[in-house]
């Protein structure tokens, strides 16, 4: 093992000559992490984000009285590696209410430490991409825009939560010369689908449409349309959605 280190040491220091101290030491803790890794034939599972806002306690085993090692802060990105354990329990928590989830084993400092999943959000390359720090809370941020005239354009942007105690939202925003010059929030969202279509008319009118996931299933659907600098809701509709 402390060969195998020496080796990688080598190289980045003959490859990094260019780079920065703190950029090279980014560069051999990495390598020598998936080394550890790879040796020891740990393989990650996925990787995953601290949701607890109050740090997320690791144990030494899966197991609810086992010795807690540490935190990982909220926001920490953490490599699932075992997630064998399927036994399902709960907790109580005073700001979230019952949790429901099962232990996970992470990868940290060479060894396997235990985490309970409820607080984590599962990642992947599409997340990767879209998850931003919003007002000091992670959320993934899906977006899209239409061009309303040359100088004008409104984007729609999708707020996926990470904490399950938080609801996902709507910013939809009117956009002049590249600077947001209104914005209008839509709260009434769960994690579904969305359309945007646009009525073509003198005064271009806009129906946003969420569907609930409830049972039975409801529709909300609200209509703004862009008059001068500002986004103006015209109506709101809750109605049945269809059965298909």
């Amino acid at each position: 093992m402390k060969n195998i280190s020496y080796i990688l040491i080598t190289l980045v220091f003959w490859t990094c000559q260019g780079q920065n101290k703190d950029t090279q030491k980014t560069v051999i803790k990495d390598l020598i992490s998936n080394s550890e890794k790879k040796n020891n034939n740990i393989k990650v599972l996925f990787s995953a984000y601290s949701t607890a806002e109050k740090g997320l306690n690791y144990r030494k085993e899966p197991d609810i009285n086992s010795e807690i090692l540490g935190k990982f802060n909220y926001g920490t990105k953490v490599d699932v590696v075992d997630d064998s354990n399927r036994s399902l329990f709960w907790v109580d928590d005073l700001e979230r209410g019952s949790l429901y989830g099962t232990w996970v084993g992470i990868y940290k400092d060479s060894s396997i430490v235990y985490v309970f999943n409820a607080y984590l959000y599962n990642s992947s390359p599409e997340i990767e991409k879209n998850i931003k720090l919003v007002n000091n809370k992670l959320e993934v941020v899906y977006s899209e825009s239409e061009n309303i005239d040359s100088n004008q354009k409104i984007t729609i942007e999708k707020h996926i939560q990470t904490s399950n105690n938080l609801a996902d939202y709507i910013i939809i925003k009117l956009i002049e010369e590249d600077k947001t010059i209104f914005e209008h929030k839509i709260n009434y969202l769960f994690k579904e689908y969305y359309t945007l279509t646009k009525v073509k008319d003198k005064i271009p009118t806009y129906n946003y449409l969420t569907i609930f996931d409830e049972c039975p299933s409801r529709e909300y659907k609200q209509t703004f349309t862009i008059k001068g600098n500002k986004i103006l809701k015209i109506s709101d509709e809750y109605f049945e959605a269809d059965e298909d």
